[in-house]
């Protein structure tokens, strides 16, 4: 290590004024640390020297100026004396306390060193780095923190909003192996320009840049005894301050772009929002026979994905709600459109068989006899005939047959 006495062959004095007489170490120096203390420094010698014969002078006078007193009343008592003797003791206290305030001030300027006050500043600017590398490593975690969580929630709102575009047909039964008809939910154009600034959206986060920030600081070896070497590792402190300001600018910049996003973003989807009120209120009129306890859970359902905003897991809930109430509504509608049909069809059979039963009287009337004298005619009893010669014929021959009996 260099001595003091190589550094400075002729005495500590010489070398201040060297470095007195020298502007721009004197501007460097004033420039980091503030004035020189060795410019202000005043002689205490002369200083001591000055106050007391100050002093003394003060005595002297105060004894001159007694001089030849001229006679006085003894009833008069005069202490000019004592109070010339307070003031120089006063003054004396003075000049006691100044001598050795002076004294102490000339052995701390004698044993400070400009190493010594430099490595103060050095290490002032160690802290702020320290200080600025903590701010600078939260505010990068928060970026990145917030990137990943509006990725995340356009990302839900995506999925939501395709899941809402339609629903299966409540009107056919699903076969296994083919397609099952659908029905649209909301507007299919509408949905489909909301679902494309989305995707915008995330790829803008994903572009976004991530700025890296500079390696932790770290003090080379040094002389803390060296003023040269101390210089120099201000210097070095000073350029890694530069670089954690270009950083934190940086970062600074990269998360206004993403709040700026985010918030053209979050307007889009509150004015998507604000459709689905007319779109349920449509709907409910287009299902006018369900119960009407359906038809107000649909339009709340509307009202709720409108004060949603579509922003984070409430807007992918209340698209979700929409969803199962638009269903509901389907349900019921079918419902109630079946009980319908059950009821005409009820009706109609009710029909049919009274017009069964009207005809099976009308054939039944048909068959029955008719009423006595009115459709077929009666018989009338025949009378005997009587043969002639008298009621009572007399035996005849068996065997007269029909010719007559003439032989007798």
């Amino acid at each position: 290590m260099t001595s003091l006495h190589e550094l400075f062959p002729e005495g500590r004095r010489a070398g201040d004024a060297e470095r007195a007489g020298s502007p721009a170490a004197d501007g460097r120096l004033s420039a980091m640390f503030g004035p020189s203390r060795v410019a202000s420094r005043v002689s205490t010698t002369t200083d001591v020297a000055a106050l007391v014969a100050t002093v003394e002078s003060a005595g002297a006078s105060g004894d001159a100026s007694a001089g030849p007193q001229s006679p006085t009343p003894t009833t008069i008592r005069r202490r000019p004396k004592q109070r010339d003797i307070l003031s120089i003791s006063a003054a004396t206290v003075a000049v006691l306390a100044m001598v050795t305030a002076g004294t102490l001030g000339a052995v701390e300027m004698a044993t400070a060193s400009p190493a010594a006050e430099a490595l103060a500043g050095l290490k002032a600017d160690e802290a702020d780095i320290v200080n600025l590398e903590r701010s600078l490593e939260s505010a990068q975690t928060r970026l990145v923190d917030l990137i990943a969580v509006e990725q995340e929630q356009a990302v839900a709102v995506r999925g939501a909003l395709v899941n809402v575009r339609e629903v299966p047909d409540p009107r056919v039964d699903a076969v296994e192996g083919e397609e099952s008809p659908v029905i649209p939910v909301v507007d299919p154009e509408a949905l489909d320009t909301a679902i494309e600034e989305i995707d915008v959206y995330i790829e803008a986060l994903n572009a976004a840049p991530s700025p890296e920030l500079p390696e932790p600081y770290q003090r080379g070896s040094l002389d803390d005894t060296s003023l040269a070497d101390v210089a120099d590792a201000i210097d070095a402190a000073q350029v890694h301050l530069n670089r954690l300001d270009d950083a934190s600018a940086e970062l600074y910049e990269v998360r206004d772009m993403v709040t700026a996003l985010s918030a053209d973003h979050e307007r889009r989807l509150i004015a998507y929002a604000a459709t689905f009120a007319p779109e349920a209120a449509v709907a409910a009129d287009q299902h006018g026979e369900a119960d009407q306890a359906v038809k107000d859970a649909m339009l709340a359902a509307g009202q709720r994905v409108v004060a949603s905003e579509l922003a984070g897991p409430e807007g992918v809930s209340a698209l979700g709600a929409y969803r199962d109430a638009f269903i509901a509504l389907g349900e019921d509608q079918l419902r109630a459109e079946r009980a319908r049909a059950e009821a005409e069809a009820a009706e109609a059979a009710e029909r049919e068989r009274q017009r069964e039963r009207e005809r099976q009287r009308n054939e039944n009337n048909n068959q029955l006899p008719p009423p006595a004298g009115e459709d077929e005619p009666t018989e009338e009893p025949q009378e005997p005939i009587e043969p002639p010669g008298g009621t009572d014929p007399g035996p005849t021959d068996p065997d007269d047959g029909e010719s007559g009996g003439t032989g007798g």
